[in-house]
């Protein structure tokens, strides 16, 4: 009965939103306020007297008592389950931070720079008609590590 509540509001709501403003979209939103505030005092009404058809849950039943060392054996596992999962977080941090070497980080980077400058090179080859080798060629040449041709 919960649901069908919140189902006339969000259904008033959703009929009177798009048009609340003014004229004719303001009349419809009156109404449907109208409406829905009849809808829902009807259905409160009805719903306030419990059915005895709804069963009830069980009662739970108590907690065992634990002594000294079965509360410290527990203590301590959870304490060693605790040290493992904080251990595992820490790993995975330090290999997420890790930028060097062989490691999924440094491997995308590593990707991204190489499709970065790859269509960078296939742009610059469309622009100046060079080809890749002939780029970088021409950038060693500017640079002073290969003599001019």
């Amino acid at each position: 009965k919960a649901f069908l509540i919140i189902a006339c509001a969000a259904g008033a709501q959703a009929f009177s939103g798009p048009w609340g403003v003014g004229g004719v979209g303001n009349a419809l939103a009156q109404l449907s306020r109208l409406q829905h505030t009849a809808m829902t005092r009807s259905i409160v009404m009805e719903s306030v007297e419990p059915s005895a058809a709804e069963p009830s849950l069980p009662p739970l039943p108590p907690l065992p008592e634990l002594n000294d060392v079965e509360l410290a054996e527990q203590i301590s596992g959870l304490d060693a389950l605790t040290d493992k999962w904080r251990a595992e977080s820490d790993q995975e941090a330090f290999d997420n931070a890790q930028l060097l070497g062989f490691c999924e980080q440094a491997e995308t980077i590593n990707g991204r720079f190489a499709m970065f400058f790859f269509v960078t090179g296939l742009l610059t080859e469309l622009y100046t008609g060079q080809t890749v080798p002939e780029q970088v060629l021409t950038m060693l040449e500017v640079a002073g590590v290969v003599p001019p041709s």
